[in-house]
């Protein structure tokens, strides 16, 4: 399967997110890990055979910027350390 060569190093990404997470954010440092599970709008995207069969899987970029935002702009008091930006009509692949 396709999802299966990522997976280690998407553990190791999520451990080391946790790492400084528990290093730094005493500091004040925000750590977080972002997964973009898609593909992202971008000149020629709408061209590949899979995006022309199913367009809703191409992710908005600036929505991708919005989720940033988010992270950035979090309280202190609740802070995400791991977020997935998922099309709606994908099975997510962790």
């Amino acid at each position: 399967m396709t999802g299966q060569s990522l997976y280690y190093p998407r553990v190791m990404m999520r451990t080391l997110a946790q790492v400084l997470t528990e290093e730094y954010s005493e500091h004040g440092v925000h750590v977080a890990n972002v997964v973009i599970d898609g593909t992202i709008d971008s000149p020629g995207t709408h061209a590949l055979p899979r995006i022309k069969q199913n367009p809703d899987l191409v992710i908005n970029p600036v929505k991708i910027a919005e989720a940033f935002y988010y992270l950035h702009t979090q309280d202190r008091s609740c802070w995400t350390h791991e977020l997935q930006l998922t099309p709606f009509s994908t099975k997510p692949s962790y």
